[in-house]
C-alpha cells in the first residue's frame, strides 16, 4: 500500500510540545497571542516533511487560536516537504517563508493574500503547480527565483509591476501570460528562462528593465509595445535564438548590449526615431548581415557591432560625426565603407580586422581624425581610398590618412 506523509494540522490535533507561548504541531512551529487568540506560524528545527496542510486553528492549554499568518523564513530549507495548503484564515505571509523548499511540487494559498513577499518560493526547483488567488495585487522581487520545473504561468490582472528578478533562473517556464494591465517589467525579471520561447508583452507596458530576458537562449521572436521609448542595456544579451525583431518608431534608444551576441539576427532595420545606441549593443551577432542605421544617428560608440563577422553592408546615415573604437573590429565580410561628409572622429581599432575592405569611400573634403589603428593594416595596404574630386591633396598630406598606399579621385 502506498504511504503519504500527510500532515492535516487541524486544532483537534494533540500538542506534541509547549514553550511559553509556542506550540509545536506535527513539526510545525506556532506563536500564539493570547490577547488576539491568533497564531502564527514560525519557524522551528524540526523537520516537517510530506504533504502539509496548516490548520484554520490550533489548541493552546485552554484557548483557541486562529492561524492568520506565516512568518518570514518559517518553512524555508525545509527539503523534504512535497506540498503545502495554506489555510482562508491566513492574510500575510513573509519573505521567504518557503524558499528552498526543493522538493516541494504544489502550492495553495488562500483569496484573503494580497502581497507576495521577496523570494517566497526562492529556490523550489521542484514546484510546478501554485494556486494564486485572483486577491493577489503586489509581488515582491525574486518571487519564483530558481523555480526550475514551472513550465507554464499565469499572474492575476491586478499586478502592475513585475519586480526584479521575478522568474529569474526559471530554466523550465516555456509559457508566460502577463497581465492585460501591467507597466513595468524590472531588471532580469525574465533573465536565464532558457526555455522560454516566445512572450506576449501587453500594450500597457511602459518600462522593461536592463537584462529582463538575458539568457534566455530560446526566445526567438519578440515585438516591442509602443508605448515603450527606451531598450534597456542587456535587453537580450545571449538571446542565441531571437531572429524576428520589431522595434517600433516609438524607441528613441537602444542601451549598451542590448542584443550582444544574438547569433540567429540576420538583419535589422532600426527607425528613424532612433537617435542614440549604446556601446557593444549589437556585439558578437555574428549572423548579422545587413543593418539600416536611422537618419538622425550622429554616433556609433565604441564595440557596437564588434564580431559580427558575417556583416556585408551598413550604409553609414548622413548625419554620423563618430564612430567609437572597435565599432566595426572583426566585421571581416565588410568589403567596403563609405565615410559621410559629416563624419569628425573615427577612433582606434574601428575597422580592425576587417581585411577584407577594398575600398574606402570618403566624401568629405576634410579628413576626419583618425588614429594609426583606425583601419586594418591590410586596409591600409590594399584598399582603394576614394576621394571626391579636389581632395586627395588634404588626405595626402594628412599624417593618419596618407598610409593609404592607394587614393583616387571620384570622376
Amino acid at each position: 500500500m502506498r504511504r503519504t506523509a500527510l500532515f492535516i494540522l487541524f486544532a483537534v490535533l494533540t500538542v506534541v510540545a509547549q514553550a511559553g507561548d509556542k506550540v509545536i504541531i506535527g513539526g510545525v512551529s506556532y506563536q500564539l497571542n493570547d490577547k488576539k487568540q491568533t497564531a502564527t506560524v514560525v519557524k522551528n528545527q524540526q523537520v516537517c516533511q510530506g504533504d502539509i496542510v496548516i490548520p484554520e486553528k490550533v489548541d493552546g492549554d485552554s484557548l483557541t487560536y486562529t492561524v492568520e499568518e506565516v512568518s518570514s523564513f518559517a518553512f524555508a530549507g525545509q527539503t523534504a516537504i512535497t506540498s503545502i495548503v495554506v489555510p482562508r484564515t491566513v492574510t500575510k505571509i513573509g519573505a521567504n517563508a518557503f524558499a528552498d523548499c526543493s522538493s516541494m511540487k504544489e502550492v495553495t494559498l488562500p483569496k484573503g493574500i494580497t502581497e507576495l513577499p521577496a523570494e517566497l518560493f526562492a529556490g523550489c526547483s521542484s514546484l510546478e503547480t501554485i494556486n494564486l488567488p485572483g486577491t493577489i495585487t503586489k509581488i515582491s522581487y525574486g518571487v519564483f527565483r530558481d523555480c526550475r520545473s514551472l513550465h507554464t504561468f499565469s499572474l492575476p490582472n491586478s499586478i502592475a509591476n513585475l519586480p526584479h528578478h521575478t522568474f529569474a533562473g526559471c530554466s523550465n517556464l516555456q509559457d508566460i501570460t502577463l497581465p492585460s494591465g501591467l507597466t513595468k517589467i524590472s531588471n532580469s525579471a525574465f533573465e536565464q528562462c532558457t526555455s522560454l520561447d516566445s512572450i506576449s508583452i501587453p500594450t500597457s507596458v511602459k518600462e522593461i528593465g536592463a537584462n529582463a530576458f538575458r539568457g534566455c537562449s530560446s526566445l526567438s521572436a519578440f515585438r516591442f509595445p509602443t508605448s515603450l521609448t527606451t531598450i534597456a542595456g542587456n535587453l537580450f544579451d545571449g538571446c542565441t535564438s531571437l531572429k524576428d525583431i520589431h522595434i517600433p518608431n516609438s524607441i528613441t534608444s537602444i542601451a549598451h548590449d542590448a542584443f550582444r551576441g544574438c547569433t540567429s539576427i540576420d538583419s535589422l532595420k532600426l527607425p528613424n526615431s532612433v537617435r542614440e545606441i549604446g556601446s557593444s549593443c549589437f556585439k558578437d551577432c555574428n549572423n548579422l548581415r545587413r543593418v539600416v542605421l536611422p537618419n538622425g544617428l550622429t554616433k556609433i560608440p565604441t564595440a557596437a557591432f564588434q564580431g559580427c563577422s558575417n556583416l556585408e553592408r551598413i550604409p553609414l546615415p548622413n548625419s554620423l560625426r563618430e564612430i567609437g573604437s572597435k565599432a566595426f573590429d572583426g566585421c571581416a565580410s565588410l568589403h567596403s565603407v563609405t565615410i559621410p561628409s559629416s563624419m569628425r572622429e573615427i577612433g582606434g581599432d574601428a575597422f580592425n580586422r576587417c581585411a577584407n575592405i577594398r575600398r574606402v569611400y570618403a566624401a568629405g573634403a576634410a579628413p576626419p581624425k583618425i588614429s594609426s589603428s583606425s583601419f586594418d593594416k591590410q586596409t591600409y595596404r590594399e584598399a582603394t581610398l576614394i576621394l571626391r574630386r579636389g581632395t586627395i591633396e588634404n588626405y595626402q598630406m594628412n599624417k593618419q590618412w596618407c598610409k593609404f598606399l592607394d587614393m583616387e579621385e571620384s570622376r
